[in-house]
């Protein structure tokens, strides 16, 4: 399953993340490393921006990053 597809208010855990090295350090520098809980916010229409909590902080990603965060 991917984070882009979890509704709203649901908490999952990051199983992996996928695409280039560029793109999968810049996202574990904002705390998307394996075993991390995070919980959808708010989804923007449309396949926008994604609003995420995860370790105490809030962070907005593009619904296209989002898709290649793998959770459970």
């Amino acid at each position: 399953m991917r984070l882009s597809t979890i509704d709203n208010d649901h908490t999952v855990v990051v199983d992996k993340i996928e695409g280039d090295t560029a793109l999968s350090e810049s996202l574990e520098v904002l705390g998307f490393t394996p075993g991390t809980k995070a919980t959808i916010i708010s989804k923007s229409p449309f396949h926008g921006p994604i609003a995420i909590e995860l370790r105490g902080s809030r962070v907005a990603l593009r619904y296209e990053d989002a898709s290649l965060i793998h959770v459970q």
